[in-house]
């Protein structure tokens, strides 16, 4: 008889258990713990963690109507929730751009693009080179955001090296400094 109770004491704890993790982590989230419209930046070096992205909704509409500055959760994930466009046009530090369309879960950004200019060319391993063991905090070769420039920094631009997409595939030709 005891034994009876003891399992029954333990199904309905695991019984608990399961429905509180369905109900606050595992039911409508991803296994980082973020929305699941929310879009995950994979294949990133572990020190890169940008705060922000810069968001563009339409190419058509002024850059003070249809593009934001928005939080990076995580380091990981943007919310894509309150955009209602059919596709988004996204920049991260260091990265080229991209477009994604909505249900998209993932995405891995291209980085290197140290100039920003919407390229990953030699003027970006040039300047990497240039400032290779530089461990000045600010300097746009610090790719990874690890606070120096180092190898990875020159092996994250010549992997990514001759990339460039149109600009109507990425939005490139969006000016992305006036986002605000």
């Amino acid at each position: 008889m005891r034994n009876l109770q003891l399992i029954i004491i333990l199904l309905l704890a695991i019984s608990i258990g399961y429905f509180i993790w369905r109900v606050v982590g595992g039911q409508g989230f991803d296994r980082a713990g973020t929305n699941e419209k929310s879009l995950s930046l994979t294949d990133l070096p572990p020190s890169y963690c940008p705060k922000t992205a810069k968001v563009v909704t339409s190419l058509v509409a002024p850059i003070g109507q249809s593009g934001r500055i928005v939080a990076v959760t995580g380091c990981r994930s943007i919310d894509l929730t309150t955009f209602k466009a059919p596709k988004v046009y996204i920049k991260l530090p260091h990265a080229l751009s991209f477009i994604v369309a909505p249900g998209t879960k993932s995405y891995a950004p291209e980085l290197g693009d140290v100039n920003e200019d919407g390229s990953i060319n030699a003027v970006d391993e040039t300047m990497t080179r240039g400032n290779l063991f530089s461990s000045d905090t600010t300097n746009p070769a610090d790719i990874d955001s690890d606070g120096s420039v180092g190898a990875t920094d020159l092996v994250l631009v010549r992997l990514h090296q001759g990339v460039a997409a149109t600009a109507s595939e990425t939005g490139d030709q969006i000016d992305w400094e006036k986002i605000e």
